[in-house]
């Protein structure tokens, strides 16, 4: 049976907008807001719908390619310094995936000033004038200080934006502004909890979008992509748990269709790890308490950001239950081995694999002997199903191949990106 899912469109884009923001509190519902604001703006200026539609998803992902806390909070200031590398990589990524790649021409300039015209080129490349849409909406959101009433600020930073016009920002897109800015409503809604709610219904064009298996595995290594860059010494861990899973799969018996979908939960499995400081995933000692928990957090982030989708259920119950455990002591559900798929289980032992073999920044990959030793202790305390394990065992030499390629395949993709 072939695999269709219909997914609204605006779901997957808030999907990727609401990942990012979880790599830090302090950045969260940025994308939405900047969204918003280019939104409103191409209302205010009776622009095409297509256009506006255009607009709200670009700007819903514009920080994309800023991997590392660090160029986020470059990003956020006001005065960015270089900011078109993660710019770059924002597009580099996006084009990867079919159904974004129109957005990803646009994200590609969102920090190009306008130069007094000379910015509608860039590197020789044309620049889409929704990128300097997106360019002012970023700013603007930048200088919103959250302490104090929104009000009270719009003079201000209404002054910061008209102090810049023709060499930041399009004149055009000033005036845009600051017509929207005199409606205290835009304001307040801006803030408001709701947000995520207000920019559904400023969509014009609620898309369902239907796609087949390849898709959602595209869909899925985007989003793998995003976690794993973080970090030099992860930046292959979501390929390598996706391409052992599958091949367990398979060796399970499953059909060509679910082992396809044991795939993308590999790649989808880690995703609430943007929510964990990298300091804590990069910590070369023992972890504390409660470093441990927050750990903990990682798959309770997994199963509700990927919720929104629809058609997955079963990869998302996989992804959720990866750190369940047999005998009801696994996190963060607390769930027994009867009510843990077999599909969980899979990913679990993959994902220990292999974590066990690759290296990570307090150690190098460990030898077969030690991976072994480790894993069928696991199964001994019911960390792992020993049925699936076993399945491992002996094939060992050939999922460890498997393994090998897929880590070295992402390794490639991740340097292509120069984020190295």
């Amino acid at each position: 049976m072939r695999h269709k899912v219909h997914v609204n469109l605006f779901n997957l884009v808030t999907t990727i907008a609401k990942t990012v923001d979880l790599v830090n509190p302090i950045l969260a519902g940025h994308h939405l807001r900047v969204a918003f604001i280019a939104g409103r703006m191409a209302q205010i200026g009776n622009l095409d719908r297509q256009i506006e539609q255009d607009l709200v998803f670009a700007a819903a992902m514009h920080d994309l390619g800023a991997i590392t806390v660090a160029e986020r909070f470059k990003a956020l200031e006001f005065e960015a310094v270089n900011p078109h590398r993660h710019a770059e990589v924002g597009f580099q990524l996006l084009r990867r995936f079919q159904p974004f790649d129109r957005f990803a021409e646009i994200i590609r300039f969102h920090h190009v000033q306008w130069e007094h015209g000379s910015g509608t080129v860039f590197n020789n490349k044309n620049v889409p004038w929704e990128s300097h849409i997106i360019h002012l909406a970023d700013r603007v959101d930048v200088l919103i200080d959250r302490d104090r009433h929104i009000l009270g600020q719009r003079k201000r930073i209404l002054s910061e934006i008209e102090q810049h016009i023709g060499s930041w920002f399009e004149p055009r897109a000033v005036r845009l502004f600051k017509e929207l800015s005199m409606k205290d409503d835009f304001w307040f809604d801006l803030l408001s909890p709701n947000l995520e709610n207000q920019l559904r219904s400023q969509v014009p064009i609620q898309i369902q979008v239907t796609w087949g298996i390849n898709h959602t595995l595209e869909f899925a290594w985007l989003l793998a992509q995003i976690v794993d860059f973080r970090c030099r010494f992860t930046s292959t861990h979501s390929s390598g748990v996706s391409a052992t899973a599958e091949y367990l799969a398979r060796l399970y018996g499953f059909s060509e269709m679910e082992c396809q979908k044991m795939m993308a939960a590999g790649f989808l499995h880690d995703i609430g790890k943007l929510a964990v400081p990298a300091e804590i995933l990069e910590k070369p000692g023992a972890l504390s308490q409660e470093e441990r928990d927050i750990i903990k957090m990682h798959s309770y982030h997994t199963a509700r950001i990927l919720e929104p989708l629809g058609g997955l259920d079963d990869v998302i119950q996989w992804c959720a239950f990866h750190h369940e455990r047999l005998d009801g002591n696994g996190y963060p559900f607390r769930e027994i081995g009867a009510n843990i798929p077999l599909g969980a289980r899979i990913l679990s032992v993959a994902d220990v694999f292999t974590a066990l073999t690759e290296d990570r920044p307090y150690r190098k990959g460990l030898t077969k002997e030690k991976v072994q030793e480790i894993l069928k202790d696991m199964v001994e305390r019911f960390f792992l199903d020993g049925r699936v394990l076993q399945t491992l065992l002996d094939n060992y030499d050939a999922v460890d191949g498997v393994r090998r390629s897929a880590q070295a395949y992402a390794l490639e993709k991740y340097q292509e990106l120069d984020i190295i």
